[in-house]
């Protein structure tokens, strides 16, 4: 079985009203929830407490969410190409 993400972006707003930062410009804020879909017997989640208790959908995966928050350079052109993790 394969593990799934789906990125759902709900909003996608100008980051402090537009305010232009160095030669990057100005950032985006996406807002949203990444959908995930586990196999609960794959040695990388063995780890996990009870994970063989969970529901599992039709496709014998364990489905979960977590919000998530992307600030992004409005022109991805004039960013580093860096990506930093909270």
């Amino acid at each position: 079985m394969e593990s799934t993400i789906r990125l759902e972006i709900k909003t996608q707003v100008p980051f402090a009203d537009g305010m232009g930062f160095g030669s990057v410009g100005s950032y985006e804020m996406l807002v949203g929830q990444a959908h995930f879909a586990v196999d609960p017997d794959a040695p990388a989640y063995q780890s996990v407490v009870d994970l063989e208790r969970a529901p599992r959908n039709s496709s014998g995966l364990v489905e979960y969410s977590a919000d998530v928050a992307i600030l992004k350079p409005a022109d991805l052109t004039r960013g580093n190409r860096r990506l930093m993790y909270d």
